[in-house]
Formats: C-alpha cells, sequence, structure tokens
C-alpha cells in the first residue's frame, strides 16, 4: 500500500513527460534534494519568503535583459535610419 492509497488518490501512468500537472518528471536532481530537505525542519514563511526572493530576482533580471535588448534595438534602428537620411 503507498501513501497515496491511505489517502485516496490514484496514481497515474505518466505519458506527458515533466508536465507539471501530472507530477512532473522523476529527475534524479529533485529526488536527491527531496530526500535532503526531508531530512529537517524548518519555518515554512521563510521557505516561502526565500523562494519568493528568488522568483523575483530571476523575473527582474528578466526584465532587465528585455528592456535591454529592446533599447539595443532601438539603437540600431535609429542608427540605420540617421544612416539612411545622410
Amino acid at each position: 500500500m503507498s501513501i497515496y492509497d491511505t489517502i485516496g488518490v490514484h496514481t497515474i501512468i505518466n505519458a506527458k513527460g515533466t508536465s507539471t500537472r501530472v507530477s512532473g518528471a522523476f529527475l534524479a536532481e529533485v529526488t536527491a534534494a527531496m530526500q535532503e530537505v526531508a531530512q529537517y525542519c524548518v519555518d515554512m514563511a521563510e521557505i516561502q519568503t526565500a523562494a519568493s526572493e528568488g522568483v523575483l530576482t530571476g523575473a527582474l533580471r528578466t526584465a532587465w535583459k528585455l528592456r535591454t535588448a529592446k533599447s539595443a534595438k532601438t539603437t540600431r534602428k535609429n542608427r540605420q535610419w540617421r544612416n539612411a537620411a545622410e
């Protein structure tokens, strides 16, 4: 009997790959991380804060890259326009 059986959840065969909807994938890194963190107790609010900061940092980094790329594209277009006008 699995842990899912004890709570009445049916297991499925994952034929979709790494879809989160069907529990993601069985990645060795993820399994190892889960085994490691299962050894400790932590404050979930602290975990959520750290995760949120990581997500925010990633989002800001992505926004900056997009802004920089857009700025570079605009600069190239302006140069092309100026060169064509000369």
